[in-house]
């Protein structure tokens, strides 16, 4: 099975996560989006993400999440291109020069044009998820707390899935050593996309 962790507009508190995922050795995918490189309150902890991620290329690999990580399936072409060149373009002045061929579509949203541009620039994989516990929605308006997060990982994944987590997510962090426990315990190792999708 496959984490995956997405980054729109908030990035609190990405650097314990990637640091928890470090010290137990768990291996994971990060969809970065270009906006956070460009926000004050967010700049310094993207930077230090790519850093991470350069650091441990043998447990985290990196993909694209658009630019300013808004749903781009109903946006014309050109729309999408300067989305996926934005991104590019914002991570490549800290020195990340290739993000392809994974991109994970804001909100799950595609289509068959969608789809067709982003192969076009290189990005030959969309990646999708079936396991989402909504950690990106904050408590305040409904969203999960850190054991309804564990609870829905647990209790929706299985061997060929894929998490959708988010290095902002309000909850994230407290749930994650239970959610790593609790996939332990049932056999189920966490893998990059890359290697999930080869195997």
């Amino acid at each position: 099975m496959a984490l995956t962790f997405t980054v729109g507009y908030r990035l609190d508190p990405a650097i314990e996560i990637l640091d928890l995922l470090r010290s137990r050795g768990v291996s994971a995918t990060i969809f970065m989006s270009g906006i956070v490189f460009d926000q004050d309150q967010t700049r310094a902890d993207a930077e230090a993400v790519l850093g991470i991620i350069a650091q441990r290329p043998d447990l985290f690999q990196l993909g694209q999440h658009g630019y300013s990580a808004g749903e781009l399936a109903k946006l014309p072409a050109d729309q999408v291109i300067a989305e996926v060149r934005g991104a590019e373009c914002a991570m490549a002045r800290y020195g990340v020069t290739q993000l392809g061929p994974y991109f994970s579509p804001p909100g799950g949203a595609w289509s068959p044009p969608l789809l067709s541009t982003l192969g076009s620039l290189g990005y030959s994989t969309s990646v999708l998820w079936d396991v989402d516990p909504l950690d990106w929605k904050p408590p305040g308006e409904g969203g999960p707390s850190a054991e309804q997060v564990t609870a829905r990982v647990l209790d929706r994944v299985q061997p060929g899935s894929i998490v959708l987590l988010h290095l902002g997510g309000w909850n994230t962090l407290p749930a994650l050593p239970a959610i790593l426990d609790g996939l332990t315990a049932r056999g189920l190792r966490p893998v990059t996309v890359a290697e999930l999708l080869a195997e």
